[in-house]
């Protein structure tokens, strides 16, 4: 099975960078851990993607996407659960110039169903503080990291069969 987690975010925009800073820890556990090392598990620190999301997951079994969460819990938590279920809509109306990754997903679904992933997973981090220009991570989205880490590990070794 193909897995391929992609991990958005901008590390110029305070917790919103939580994305890289998990990607460099998976890089890690990938390569360390026994229960997911050997597996064919593409890791992909993939910033802001927007449209380019469809190209990273295309032709994958499996596609993890974590990201930075707003959706009103506390700085931190994990939200976790498949993609169209899990990740927070925002209505910005559709612009090509813009997408988020819902509006990516949701286009990928249509333009090209055969060629998405049979399951597109979600691991998001609420943030704290996303002020542009700031970087680094407040400290509950640092302490978060490592669970969300282990969380990406556990849905490999549940759906990559």
């Amino acid at each position: 099975m193909d897995v391929v987690i992609v991990c958005c975010g901008n590390q110029l925009a305070g917790d919103d960078g939580v994305g890289s800073r998990i990607a460099k820890s998976l890089e890690r556990v990938l390569c360390e851990r026994p229960d997911v090392c050997g597996k064919n598990v593409l890791l992909v620190d993939a910033g802001t993607p927007g449209l380019s999301l469809l190209d990273i997951i295309r032709g994958k079994d499996l596609a993890i996407v974590v990201d930075a969460v707003a959706s009103g819990s506390a700085p931190g938590t994990i939200i976790t659960g498949r993609a169209e279920e899990t990740i927070p809509k925002v209505d910005r109306g559709w612009s090509l110039h813009g997408l988020g990754i819902t509006e990516a997903l949701e286009l990928g679904r249509l333009a090209e169903p055969d060629d998405m992933p049979r399951d597109i997973l979600f691991v998001g981090v609420e943030v704290g503080d996303a002020t542009p220009g700031k970087i680094g991570l407040t400290p509950p989205v640092e302490a978060a990291v490592p669970r969300a880490v282990e969380e990406v590990v556990r849905l490999i070794n549940e759906n990559a069969v």
